[in-house]
């Protein structure tokens, strides 16, 4: 291998364009993965409420939106820790170069289900408890009542997320109002409200995520 061959190679191999062609195929492999993962098998009796067991669902539908936010942040460089459902404590917490930035609480909720006041006081003394930026995720703000929260920055997708074989359990039952299933749309979508929230608060760690 002559050394102008070594170079010419090397710098292909690289170059700033070739890292972002490399971190797009990544992230659309993640992002595969990530949608294949709730493909979940459901029932095919619509007389029943839900598509799986109650508390399987929730555990479900409780999960997929943080899971959603983790990939769309650590696609942007930043380190993710998350509580799952049903554990005390914030549900996010986001890290850049070790110094934690954002705590966030994240509610994936259906326009029939609603958060009391004493559930919001809960998350309230949870988020307070850090001295960083402080953030509501949720699938509707009509879930709970924003003055709660007024202290708090809020991101609201604008419907509930779902697992594509749930969203079509639904879909057949004509209960799809303010639901969307994971797809790569929806990750994008869900991926330009926190692009736009980490700009407007000069927390954006310049890492772009392509899908």
């Amino acid at each position: 291998m002559t050394f102008l061959y070594f170079y010419r190679h090397f710098s292909l191999s690289h170059s700033p364009l070739n890292r972002i062609l490399e971190c797009d195929i990544l992230n659309k492999n993640k992002a595969k993965i990530l949608i294949e993962k709730y493909k979940i098998p459901t029932t095919v009796n619509l007389n029943y409420s839900y598509p799986v067991k109650p508390r399987r669902y929730r555990e479900y539908v409780g999960d997929i939106l943080p899971d959603a936010v983790k990939f769309v942040l650590e696609g942007k460089g930043y380190t993710v820790r998350l509580n799952r459902a049903f554990v005390n404590g914030v549900d996010l917490k986001t890290f850049h170069e070790n110094n934690l930035i954002m705590v966030g609480e994240i509610f994936n909720l259906w326009k029939h289900s609603h958060i009391n006041s004493l559930r919001a006081q809960g998350y309230i003394r949870n988020l307070c408890q850090y001295d960083c930026k402080r953030i509501i995720i949720c699938s509707l703000t009509e879930t709970f009542e924003s003055r709660w929260f007024r202290d708090l920055d809020i991101i609201s997708l604008g419907y509930q997320l779902l697992p594509e074989t749930f969203y079509r359990f639904f879909e057949k039952k004509g209960e799809t109002d303010d639901r969307k299933m994971l797809t790569s749309d929806t990750l994008q979508h869900i991926d330009s409200l926190i692009t736009e929230y980490l700009e407007n608060n000069n927390l954006l760690a310049y890492n772009y995520i392509h899908y």
